[in-house]
């Protein structure tokens, strides 16, 4: 068509992260939501360490991923980026680091990595062009099989609050399943597993903050679905506290600090949740 840009309007084949923030439209509307006030800052935060482009100078899991997209829609973001082994292994550390953050905020998070064809467009593009005027279509645009898959994953599959990982994604990535950040649940489903980041800080306050948040969720809801969620969070919980609990007996740590008396107490509390079979 005369006058009309050319423009790159077909699919390319690339990693989808689709994240729903649970609980954050409940946030914003019910002013006694633990983070009502703070609901708005605390999704920007997240937004912006995903879409962080990350440190130039910093290799391996810390570097910038390459041709990082990212979309947002209310509770919802969507993230791409072209395949390859770095950019998973970048893209899984920083989906682990924001679920860690978003949790002790009180938003847990669920959704679902997959690779495939997308169309994943967020700069305005040139759609006419005359010696007169330049018009742009400023919308952003996403879709593909690759991200109707991760929608589906996370809302039929996911089902607690973590993120999967479908396992083509694994395989064409080359990408080693042993790694510190995924693991695979009691399902058999692999999934990014953020629990494991409070190994390499400081844990005291985080996993106080994430005690609290975990007791709120298992006392405040009733139905089965959304205990469910909290349920599984208290199990990874346990699972981290008992090896702390255990680090800090092996080398004798300040007590003091969490008030406990005998060496049979605990330095982080459990939770009294059923085993999964």
């Amino acid at each position: 068509m005369e006058g009309r840009a050319m423009t790159n309007r077909e699919y390319e084949e690339r990693l989808v992260c689709y994240v729903d923030i649970l609980g954050f439209s409940d946030a914003l509307t019910n002013p006694e939501h633990p983070c009502h006030e703070d609901a708005p800052k605390v999704i920007f935060d997240a937004i912006n360490d995903l879409k962080d482009t990350g440190n130039p100078d910093l290799e391996d899991w810390e570097g910038p991923l390459e041709d990082l997209k990212c979309t947002q829609f209310s509770d919802c973001v969507a993230l791409s980026c072209p395949v390859c082994d770095k950019n998973l292994r970048k893209l899984i550390r920083r989906i682990a680091l924001v679920q860690r953050d978003l949790l002790i905020s009180h938003f847990p998070t669920r959704g679902a990595i997959t690779i495939g064809k997308i169309y994943h467009n967020i700069d305005p593009v040139v759609i006419k062009k005359t010696e007169a005027v330049t018009e742009y279509d400023s919308t952003g645009y996403i879709f593909g099989p690759a991200f109707v898959k991760a929608v589906k994953l996370e809302e039929k599959v996911a089902k607690y609050p973590r993120v999967i990982i479908n396992e083509e994604v694994l395989n064409r990535a080359q990408f080693d399943k042993n790694s510190h950040f995924i693991d695979r649940d009691c399902d058999s489903v692999y999934y990014v597993e953020y629990f494991k980041t409070w190994a390499s800080r400081e844990v005291d306050f985080d996993l106080d903050k994430a005690h609290t948040v975990i007791s709120m969720g298992l006392n405040r809801y009733k139905d089965t679905t959304t205990l469910e969620k909290y349920e599984w969070l208290a199990r990874k919980y346990n699972y981290l506290a008992k090896k702390y609990n255990s680090l800090a007996k092996k080398h004798n740590l300040d007590m003091q600090k969490k008030n406990i008396c005998s060496p049979d107490d605990v330095w982080f509390p459990l939770f009294y949740v059923e085993p999964v079979e």
